[in-house]
């Protein structure tokens, strides 16, 4: 600080020398200064004279130069014109005979189109015709694989009622034969006889088989046979006698035997009697070695309406009959009274005859349904003789032919009149061309006379130009003398003005900085003392700030052990916690086993007791039986007798409920295997549903997460770009209307431009809504962007200032994105790399011009 005290004093002593020594020069500079103002004064005015009889020349030589630009500019002007007409008809010229070649060959091309066009007409006409005839003659096969499938239908149908018939018939047949071999309505005694065919010479034939009736009349010929009805006929006493002999072998009880060669020859004949019909009329026996026995047994038996009619009747030795089976004779004997419903007795009266008709009739159905399954396959084999599908491919070929015979011709048509109006063209543009050609042609005529006139005029004004020019040579001669005598004299003017007006700015400056460096010496001195208190200061809190750092240190490394240990702990959790996750997601995946599993023996549950029902109810509805009041009962098993009888009403149960339809099983099966696939469908069908909505959440979990994370990047995207755009003191913000929802909501823009309220986009104007669209556009592009992108004329509303800020987004983006713009409006085009533009200079021909600024820029430069 001493030494900078002493260098300020030493600077103080030289300035102030400094500063006489420049105000004795100064005294000395002054009249020289005046002196040379004087003369630049003279100067002056001469300089003005020659400057205005120059300037007075210059104008003349201007005006004459003028003059002949321009007529010379005219007269190249008319030239250039008159060569472009010359060129222009050349063109013209060579165009008109192109043009006439090509009309010439689009004659020729034309003329051979036309009759390609007629081939291609007639072929869609032949097209057309045969698809139609393939059409009908599908037609007619679909009528007829119709009419042939309902044959077919109805021969099914016809076979499987036959089929149903033959089948019950068979039923009915083996119950018959089963009924009328087991005897099982007979005695004891009758029903070994049955197994003993030797003893009685042949086959067992009782009364009841021998004598037939018809069915109404069957209750009156069983009372008037009555206990004969189980009498066993033989043909002789020996036959009766070892059949009796046999049962007493056997201990099988006894029997009555009809002996047919011991029946009396003739028999007394019945009464007369009015009113009454004799039963020998109703009854027929099966054979006419039995017709003695049934005259005999019904011998003066009649039927009549009511007893009731016969009470007063002589009737000696003679029954009377009702159709019911009630009856009363001569000695007293009335029998009558109701009958219990398949009581043993009834119907077994024309048993064989019945047996027999029935064995007939299952033949007769076995013929008819052979006939009918010949039928049945006829009708199937005339269907599958008409082959409907290679009709329809049939029609679909020719069809396909059509559809290429109309493009075809559709494709000449257009060809043909593409060629008809190339030629009107064609045409027109050679009409035009010579017509352009006649017009060019007076203009070259009229451009000859003009460019001869002009090149006159432009000789005249060129010896004009000349003699302006001696004269503007002189008088610039003499200006130039002048401006070099007031140059040399403003120049020491100058030189002394500057002289006087340094040493003034050189004394000022002296005496100024005297003045600073006494401030200065003041100032530094108090600087000086307060810095000294400073370093005091900041010694004692350097010697603090030690000792306090010694401290940390030494703290330092108990808390570096206390992370350590922290950090092998957070590595143990971190270890523990895994396992923990995969526990339990093992956990997660046993419950989810267990669950399905308990869920499919929910299931298989549910189909057995539905099973278990239906069967239950099936066998309720079918056997009229309820399933839980069934009780098996060993002792009633164990007794023969009483089994027997049950199996015997279990028969005759059977025989009410009448004939058995065999296809039921079969149609059970069928109809359960449906039930079974429809079941296994619905399920399949549920569990894809449910599969199914799982993905779709899944689906939607997942796009509204994506979705709410771009529209975050993007809402903040679009906040800051309006800001670039807009400036300063605007927000503008994307929401959505309904936020539970993000993926069917609408988003809303709402936006607040400088000194406006917050709108929504509707209420902004043209250029604050396509800013606002830029601001959009960009902030999506910043979340997915693009190495290309094309703005067609978007800066179309946007004023000069707008243009500016949408350039500089462009600019900015313009590093990692390529950017093509189309727009008519300049800024945006001076802000460009490169431009192109599109112009057409002959009618008809397109040129693109393109511009580097880059390199125009360097070749200008």
């Amino acid at each position: 600080a001493q030494a900078e005290q002493t260098e300020a004093d030493t600077r103080i002593t030289t300035l102030l020398a400094t500063i006489q020594e420049t105000e004795i020069e100064l005294a000395r500079s002054q009249p020289i200064l005046d002196q040379s103002l004087a003369e630049l004064e003279v100067a002056t005015i001469d300089r003005d004279q020659a400057q205005g009889k120059a300037d007075v020349a210059h104008r003349k030589l201007v005006d004459v130069r003028d003059r002949e630009q321009s007529l010379a500019d005219s007269a190249t002007e008319q030239q250039r014109q008159l060569d472009r007409l010359h060129s222009r008809v050349e063109l013209l010229e060579q165009d008109l005979k192109v043009t006439a070649s090509h009309e010439s060959l689009l004659g020729d091309e034309s003329a051979s189109i036309e009759g390609v066009l007629s081939e291609a007409t007639e072929v869609v006409a032949q097209a057309k015709l045969a698809t139609q005839d393939k059409r009908a003659a599908l037609e007619r096969a679909l009528r007829e694989y119709e009419e042939r499938q309902s044959q077919h239908a109805l021969a099914e149908d016809e076979l499987r009622s036959t089929d149903r018939q033959h089948e019950a018939a068979l039923a009915e047949l083996q119950l018959l034969q089963s009924v009328v071999s087991s005897y099982e309505d007979f005695s004891d005694a009758i029903q070994y006889l049955a197994d003993q065919n030797e003893a009685i010479g042949g086959e067992l034939l009782t009364v009841a088989d021998v004598v037939g009736c018809d069915d109404a009349h069957r209750p009156v010929i069983e009372a008037a046979l009555d206990d004969y009805a189980d009498c066993v006929v033989v043909e002789s006493v020996a036959h009766a006698h070892a059949a009796l002999a046999t049962l007493r072998d056997a201990g099988k009880g006894r029997a009555t035997f009809v002996v047919l060669d011991r029946l009396p020859d003739t028999i007394s004949p019945s009464a007369n009697l009015s009113g009454a019909l004799p039963l020998t009329s109703l009854a027929r026996p099966v054979a006419g070695q039995y017709q003695r026995l049934t005259e005999l047994l019904l011998h003066n038996c009649f039927l009549v309406d009511t007893l009731q009619s016969v009470v007063d009747t002589d009737f000696s030795g003679v029954r009377f009959f009702e159709p019911g089976g009630d009856w009363q004779d001569d000695r007293g004997l009335v029998h009558g009274g109701s009958v219990a419903n398949n009581s043993e007795g009834t119907k077994r009266i024309g048993r064989r005859e019945q047996l027999r008709s029935t064995q007939e009739r299952v033949e007769d159905l076995a013929r008819l349904l052979e006939g009918r399954r010949e039928a049945a396959a006829a009708a199937k084999r005339a269907v599958e003789s008409i082959d409907v599908n290679k009709s329809r491919s049939t029609l679909s070929e020719f069809e396909r032919a059509e559809i290429d015979a109309d493009k075809r011709h559709a494709q000449v048509q257009f060809e043909f009149e593409n060629l008809g109006r190339r030629n009107l063209e064609l045409k027109n543009r050679i009409q035009a061309i010579e017509s352009t050609i006649a017009e060019s042609t007076d203009q070259i005529a009229t451009l000859v006379t003009s460019v001869a006139e002009a090149t006159s005029a432009v000789q005249l004004v060129r010896s004009e130009r000349n003699e302006t020019e001696e004269l503007f040579q002189r008088a610039e001669a003499e200006n130039r003398a002048t401006l070099a005598r007031f140059s040399e004299v403003n120049v020491a003017a100058v030189e002394a003005r500057n002289r006087v007006d340094n040493l003034s700015r050189d004394l000022e400056r002296a005496r100024l900085s005297v003045d600073d460096i006494e401030q200065r010496k003041v100032d530094r001195e108090a600087y000086i003392e307060s810095v000294a208190g400073a370093i005091s200061v900041d010694r004692n809190a350097m010697a603090e700030d030690t000792s306090r750092l010694q401290e940390e240190q030494q703290n330092r490394v108990p808390l570096e052990k206390a992370v350590g240990a922290a950090k092998d702990n957070l590595s143990e959790s971190r270890v523990q916690i895994s396992e923990l996750e995969a526990r339990l997601r093992e956990l997660r995946r046993v419950r989810e086993e267990h669950l399905r599993a308990e869920n499919q023996r929910a299931v298989r549950l549910a189909e057995v007791q539905t099973r278990n029902e239906e069967l239950i109810r099936h066998i309720e509805e079918d056997y009229q039986i309820p399933i839980e009041e069934i009780e098996i009962d060993q002792e009633a098993i164990a007794d023969e007798k009483a089994a027997r009888q049950e199996v015997l009403e279990m028969r005759r149960q059977v025989r009410n409920m009448g004939p058995i339809n065999e296809l039921a099983l079969s149609e059970y099966e069928e109809e359960k295997k449906r039930l079974e696939f429809l079941s296994e469908q619905f399920k399949d069908l549920c569990e894809a549903e449910k599969t199914l909505l799982q993905t779709i959440d899944e689906i939607n979990t997942t796009a509204s997460n994506r979705f709410n994370e771009t529209f975050d990047a993007i809402k903040t995207n679009f906040a800051k770009l309006f800001t670039d755009l807009f400036g300063n003191e605007t927000t503008a913000i994307l929401q959505l209307e309904n936020p539970d929802d993000p993926l069917e909501s609408a988003i809303e823009v709402v936006a607040k431009p400088r000194g406006k309220r917050p709108s929504v986009l509707a209420q902004l104007s043209g250029g604050e809504k396509t800013l606002t669209a830029i601001a959009l556009l960009f902030a999506i592009y910043l979340v997915k962007p693009s190495p290309f992108c094309i703005l067609d004329e978007v800066d179309a509303p946007l004023d000069d200032a707008n243009v500016l800020r949408f350039m500089k987004i462009i600019r900015d983006f313009s590093q990692s994105t390529q950017f093509i713009l189309v727009t008519h409006n300049k800024r945006t085009m001076e802000a460009a790399d490169r431009m192109y533009g599109v112009t057409m200079q002959e009618q008809g021909i397109s040129n693109l011009v393109g511009v580097k600024f880059d390199e125009a820029v360097e070749f200008a430069q």
